[in-house]
C-alpha cells in the first residue's frame, strides 16, 4: 500500500490546481525534451515522448498530459481511492482537480 501512496504522490501534478498542475507540466516537459536533445546528439535513438520536434506546440503537448492523466494518474488514483476509506475527502479534491485538468488540456486539443 505504501509504494501505491508513493507512486501517487509521485505522479500527482495533474492532481493539483490546474496553474501549478500546467508550470509542473511544462518544466517535466522541458526536462524530458533536454533528455531527448541529448540523446539525438549522441547519435542514441530517442525515448518515446523525448523527442521535441515531435511537440512543437501546446497543443501536442496538451495531447500527450491528456493521454498520461487518462491512462496513468486517473486509474491509478481510482484504484487507491477505492482500496482507502481514510482519504475521502482528499480522494474527492484530487479528483475535481484531475477533471480540471483533463478539461483544460482538452480544451487545448479543440482550439
Amino acid at each position: 500500500m505504501l509504494n501505491v501512496l508513493l507512486h501517487c504522490a509521485d505522479i500527482s501534478n495533474p492532481a493539483k490546481p490546474w496553474q501549478l498542475s500546467k508550470t509542473w507540466s511544462d518544466l517535466v516537459c522541458e526536462e524530458f525534451f533536454a533528455q531527448g536533445d541529448e540523446e539525438k546528439a549522441v547519435g542514441l535513438p530517442v525515448t518515446p515522448g523525448f523527442d521535441r520536434s515531435a511537440q512543437p506546440t501546446w497543443k501536442e503537448r496538451a495531447k500527450g498530459q491528456a493521454f498520461f492523466l487518462g491512462v496513468l494518474v486517473k486509474p491509478l488514483f481510482d484504484d487507491y481511492g477505492s482500496w482507502s476509506s481514510s482519504t475521502k475527502t482528499l480522494d474527492h479534491v484530487t479528483r475535481q482537480q484531475m477533471v480540471q485538468s483533463l478539461s483544460r488540456f482538452d480544451i487545448q486539443l479543440t482550439a
